[in-house]
């Protein structure tokens, strides 16, 4: 059994952002994707911790974090990872970012790759031009009750039993919150158009020194499996896909997840 969950808050010019830390060893921080939340990694943190130092965070606008979403939104958030690294006193960290979070995690391994050690991408924005569900992540956001969060929700696994009624009753109880949807909106914008994504980090690829871990679904919903194949480009990457798997391989695949990242970040 890892250590106790800490909570570490962290603020900075009235904004707070909420995280927690758990285990010990080499830090490791997960960045989570968009309108989610620092609980889309409850089956990894435990499993992770028996091996590493884990820190989770809800992104700025998300979780328990002040609803905030200013213009740049991947870079603020960069420089939120930097303050908790800084928080607690971590040179550099192995990364692992889904979706968005993997876009936040390219964001600050370009911009300070010296705060980086490896870097994992789960399905990730900013490797391809063109998204397929772009309409689900809208009809989420504009969801009016449960059963049309839960709707939106299964179609970003590849199996909807994934989904547990907890996870319904979060993100429909965050989506309620005051000021969020538009926030949420605001930050959509800037991520894609639904068809198009207006993020994209391959022309940098080839800056990317670290280590790399590219992991996708198969049966990814919302951005192709084949945006996982640019990581080519990358001077050090490979590649894993997993097979009956959507968005999410850390929550469907959970196990072979967390052994597979376990591995590539214990390599020397």
């Amino acid at each position: 059994m890892a250590a106790a969950l800490e909570s570490i808050p962290i603020e900075f010019e009235g904004v707070t952002v909420d995280a927690v830390a758990f285990g010990q060893g080499d830090p490791v921080l997960l960045v989570h994707g968009y309108t989610s939340s620092k609980e889309a990694w409850f089956l990894n943190l435990q499993a992770l911790a028996q091996h590493f130092r884990v820190l989770a965070l809800d992104l700025p606008g998300h979780g328990r974090s002040s609803k905030v979403a200013p213009d740049r939104y991947l870079a603020f958030c960069s420089e939120w990872l930097v303050r908790l690294l800084d928080r607690q006193q971590i040179e550099a960290a192995h990364v692992i970012g889904n979706s968005m979070g993997g876009a936040v995690a390219m964001e600050l391994a370009l911009s300070q790759p010296s705060r980086m050690r490896k870097l994992v991408l789960v399905d990730a924005l900013g490797m391809g031009a063109q998204i397929t569900g772009g309409d689900v992540l809208v009809k989420l956001v504009e969801s009016q009750t449960r059963e049309e969060v839960q709707a939106q929700l299964s179609r970003v696994v590849h199996d909807p039993a994934h989904i547990l009624p907890q996870a319904v009753d979060l993100s429909f109880t965050y989506l309620q919150q005051p000021g969020v949807k538009a926030l949420l909106r605001k930050i959509g914008a800037q991520l894609s158009d639904g068809k198009t994504v207006r993020v994209d980090f391959r022309p940098r690829f080839k800056d990317l020194r670290m280590p790399v871990l590219v992991v996708w679904g198969r049966e990814d919903r919302l951005i192709p499996v084949a945006h996982a194949y640019a990581a080519r480009e990358m001077p050090d990457a490979r590649i894993h896909i997993f097979e009956r798997c959507g968005h999410l391989p850390q929550l469907e695949q959970a196990a072979a997840f967390n052994e597979l990242v376990t591995g590539f970040l214990q390599q020397p």
